[in-house]
């Protein structure tokens, strides 16, 4: 989530949690500091809005610096 101040408060899918609990994600971001927090929601199956619904929020991370820039 880039959830600065004045940010856009956009939120990058990093896709599915596995059944063994692990996230792989692997992307060339332009800028990845931007981002602040990671947050994981649970979501319905085959969910056809990509946007998370933050009602199903189960876990959240605030991203330490450089993150947050």
């Amino acid at each position: 989530m880039d959830g600065n101040y004045h940010a856009s408060g956009y939120p990058l899918s990093l896709g599915q949690i596995s059944a063994d609990g692990t996230l792989r994600y692997n992307e060339n971001l332009v800028y990845s500091p931007t981002y602040t927090d990671v947050v994981v929601t649970l979501e319905p199956e085959n969910d056809k809005d990509p946007k998370p619904n933050w009602s199903q929020s189960v876990a959240a991370y605030w991203l330490a610096p450089p993150f947050g820039q």
